[in-house]
């Protein structure tokens, strides 16, 4: 005997309300009619399943429910409850009226038995009666069949046996497993395996169809054999086995037919093959090369090496069969056998699959947009997925071999910190539990700069008139900015000492609050910051205003003669005190330190105004000089360059510009070699390093197309083998006759300072007096060109100014150009009066626009 385990008991009765039916476990004659009188008393015979146990009032409740389905309940416990022990009945009163009419009632018990806990007797099927007025109703409980079920989900029906003393922890046996039926001479041979807790069997036998537990039963089998004989050769007979025990019948076996025959017969073949499987959404589907005038049994088991001693889930299978109701994920093994009326066949070679969630279409849909510094990628929902993975490199043809960048449940993601300018090639796949689509069609895009600004920089100490963002510089995670009209942190704000700040990214878009620096020797108006330049970790500022000259402290009659200042970076954003450089010829008005740009162990500093040509022989043509470190801190003398066919005034040395081995200079106002000199289209000059701090001759380029005052040389800036220059005076001729509109021009090198005859870049909105190309800057495929000048789209946004980014698309071929502009754009903020860009990040000067709190020309940067 098993113990059955239960927590809490439950009984149900349904209960039939055709009067007179004989139900199955309730005698008919044990049928009593219940009363319901007029002064609110009920009385009632306690159910059958109750007679077995000590009823008493104490522990007995009993609760009646008028009109179970409507709502709120009416749930009525009955007072005074008196159960009599001999009757098996029991009495109480219902507190309240119950007003004439249809209703149905139902009963509730609970009683608290000493042995199995609290168990509760619900009436689950309804009893409809008419309520008469102030008359007595009958209300017929008296008929009822049981059926009992557990908190492990078990059940039993036709429970007469708890009247006679049925214990309910006791289970009724499980089915009988491992049936065979081997047919003979007017006889079938019956044999199972022996079921734990059975105390005997029974065998039901149908020979008109597939047989129930309503046909024929051959009970009280002590063995598990049975030989069924004097049968009819030739007919089919049907059969099902049960086993019996304290916790009553348990559940029957699996359906064999067989048919009885005086020939000996032999079991059929192995089931032939192959045998295929299939396999689904939690199912398996099987087939196999079926033969006539046999069934087949199908074993199965989470195990390999099956045998017909496993689980059978069907006797009666047709190729192909389904097995479903599977666990995704799980491997089952499976062998098949053939039966006839000569027995049961061997069993076939055991085959496997693993059931899993059907794999997901590809994403559709796929798209990409480039930002700056990131894509966002778009993709169609796929039904049931669980997550997308997205692959990519930047070679091309992605696989799920390549890098997984991410795993989303949105059908959408941004990949973030790209570099401008490179092409990432992307798929996307749809995940499920049983694994991964197939890959998305492969795309590509290239990120650009946006015209989004990611951060706008201020001087944490701003004044009016500072100009800061007159010069900027960016390179790596550091950027920094000039205000040559910083007060100096003295007291009278307007000697235009100078400061520059430098400023550190802090994340993908972000960047700290800035460091201060300033001259070891501030004087009033010598506009330190008037240019700026960064490299690694060193930083340039100029002041071309600075008087004096060598020395220490410097010779003070050589007003404006103009210095530079080299900062090291000493630790995140913490910068040295720096040091001072002026030339050894320097000379009064000479404005060293006008232009400035560092590179790696080189420095070039522009003095527009010095003397220039053969032995300095030409006034205020202009020079430059190069500068190359020789320690920590320590630099050389410095290698003068200057322009071979200098002239009056050319302002050689107005920009400067120094990458690798090559550095350029820019002449605003060279004569381009007629007689003459007064047209001043302007020049640059290449200059290519020989050896140590040796400089060729230089190479002079020109605009294809020269006019007089176009300023070409305005601004430079050389990177790789491109080099660009700004002409900020130039007509446009797009649309044609828009004066000072402006250009720029890109340079490739061709050879060992060679170079083509340029490309032309203009606004692709160009208009008069944009002064387009009056600042420049190139690094790698970007270039970014500043239109001062250039009025807002805005309304009042006149001189507002602009800068315009282009990407390079071949062999010195360009884009339209991407423009840019404030968020916060105001008259005359002059947006562009200087530019930078390296490699994913580009920074714009506003030198004029006015402070936050109404301050004049306090001015701003811009990062993107």
């Amino acid at each position: 005997m098993f113990l059955y385990r239960v927590k809490k008991l439950h009984f149900m009765f349904f209960l039939s309300l055709l009067m007179g039916m004989t139900l199955l476990g309730c005698a008919a004659e044990n049928k009593s009619q219940s009363e319901l009188r007029s002064d609110g008393n009920f009385s009632a015979p306690l159910p059958k399943s109750l007679n077995a146990a000590n009823v008493t009032e104490s522990n007995l409740i009993v609760e009646i429910i008028i009109d179970p389905e409507k709502e709120p309940q009416d749930r009525r416990r009955l007072q005074n409850l008196v159960v009599d022990s001999e009757t098996k009945a029991f009495s109480g009163e219902i507190q309240g009226a119950i007003p004439a009419g249809p209703h149905t009632f139902r009963l509730v018990f609970t009683l608290n038995d000493p042995i199995y806990g609290e168990i509760e007797v619900a009436v689950s099927g309804d009893v409809d009666t008419e309520v008469i007025a102030n008359q007595d109703t009958p209300v017929d409980f008296g008929t009822a069949a049981m059926i009992f079920t557990d908190t492990d989900g078990d059940s039993r029906t036709n429970l007469e046996e708890l009247e006679q003393g049925w214990d309910p922890k006791l289970a009724a046996p499980a089915a009988p497993q491992n049936i065979s039926a081997i047919p003979g001479d007017q006889e079938v041979n019956l044999t199972w395996d022996a079921v734990d807790g059975a105390e005997s069997y029974t065998v039901y036998w149908s020979d008109t169809g597939n047989v129930t537990t309503a046909d024929t039963a051959i009970s009280s089998l002590s063995t598990e054999s049975f030989s069924h004989s004097g049968l009819a050769n030739g007919t089919t007979y049907s059969y099902i086995i049960s086993a019996l025990g304290p916790g009553g019948e348990g559940l029957v076996s699996i359906r064999l037919n067989r048919i009885p025959s005086s020939e000996a017969l032999q079991p059929p073949s192995v089931p032939s093959g192959p045998i295929l499987t299939a396999a689904g959404n939690q199912e398996i589907e099987l087939a196999w090369m079926p033969v006539p005038n046999v069934s087949y049994s199908i074993y199965r088991s989470t195990a390999p090496n099956v045998t017909t001693q496993d689980t059978r889930i069907t006797e009666n299978a047709v190729t192909p069969y389904t097995d479903i109701g599977l666990t995704n994920g799980t491997i089952y093994y499976y062998i098949i056998t053939a039966t006839s009326a000569g027995g049961e066949s061997a069993p076939s070679v055991e085959v496997s699959d693993t059931p899993n969630v059907p794999l997901p279409a590809a994403p559709q849909g796929f798209t990409a947009t480039p930002g700056s510094r990131e894509v966002t990628l778009l993709w169609e929902s796929v039904a049931n997925v669980q997550s997308y993975i997205i692959y990519s490199n930047i070679t091309g043809s992605v696989t799920t071999e390549d890098t997984a960048i991410a795993s989303v449940t949105d059908t959408s993601f941004t990949h973030t910190g790209l570099s401008n300018g490179t092409t990432y090639y992307y798929i996307v796949t749809a995940l499920v539990s049983g694994g991964e689509s197939a890959s998305s069609t492969e795309i590509s895009v290239i990120p650009n700069f946006s015209a989004e600004a990611v951060q706008k920089l201020l001087a944490p100490d701003a004044q009016p008139e500072d100009r800061f963002g007159h010069s900027v510089s960016i390179s790596g995670d550091y950027a920094i900015v000039g205000a040559p009209f910083e007060g100096g942190d003295t007291v009278d704000p307007s000697n235009n000492a100078g400061a520059a700040y430098i400023f550190q990214r802090t994340g993908a878009n972000t960047w700290d609050t800035g460091t201060k620096i300033t001259a070891l020797d501030p004087q009033a108006g010598d506009l330190f910051g008037q240019s700026v330049s960064i490299s690694e970790d060193y930083a340039i500022v100029g002041a071309s205003s600075t008087d004096g000259g060598t020395g220490d402290p410097p010779t003070p009659n050589k007003p404006d003669a103009g210095a530079i200042y080299i900062f090291e970076r000493t630790g995140d954003n913490s910068w040295g005190t720096g040091i001072r450089i002026t030339p050894l010829d320097a000379q009064a008005r000479d404005r060293f330190g006008e232009s400035v740009s560092i590179s790696g162990d080189y420095v070039i500093v522009g003095a527009y105004s010095a003397d220039g040509g053969a032995g300095d022989s030409v006034s205020s043509a202009g020079a430059a000089y190069i500068f190359q470190r020789t320690g920590v801190k320590d630099w050389d003398v410095g290698t003068k360059i200057i322009a071979l066919n200098a002239q009056f005034s050319d302002w050689f040395g107005f920009s400067v510009s120094i990458n690798g081995d090559y550095a350029i200079v820019g002449a605003p106002f060279e004569g381009s070699d007629t007689a003459d000199v007064s047209n001043n289209p302007g020049a640059a000059y290449i200059f290519q390093r020989t050896g140590v701090n040796d400089w060729d001759a230089g190479t002079k380029i020109t605009a294809q197309v020269a006019q007089p005052g176009d300023r070409f040389g305005f601004s430079v800036s050389i990177s790789g083998n491109y080099a660009i220059v700004g002409a900020e005076f130039e007509d446009g001729d797009d649309p044609p006759n828009t004066n000072d509109a402006g250009a720029a021009h890109i340079f490739q090198r061709t050879g060992a300072n060679t170079w083509d005859a340029g490309t032309k870049i203009t606004a692709p909105d160009a208009q008069n007096l944009d002064r387009f190309g009056g600042s420049v800057s190139i690094s790698g495929d970007y270039a970014i060109v500043g239109a001062y000048w250039e009025d807002g789209d805005a309304p009042n946004t006149n001189s507002a100014g602009a800068a315009y980014i282009f990407q390079r698309t071949g062999t010195n071929s360009w884009d339209t150009g991407t423009k840019i502009a404030a968020p916060d754009a105001q008259a005359s903020d002059q947006f562009g009066s200087s530019v930078s860009i390296s490699g994913d990040y580009a920074i714009v000067g506003a030198r004029l626009e006015d402070g936050s709190n109404g301050d004049p020309d306090t001015g701003t940067a811009y990062i993107y």
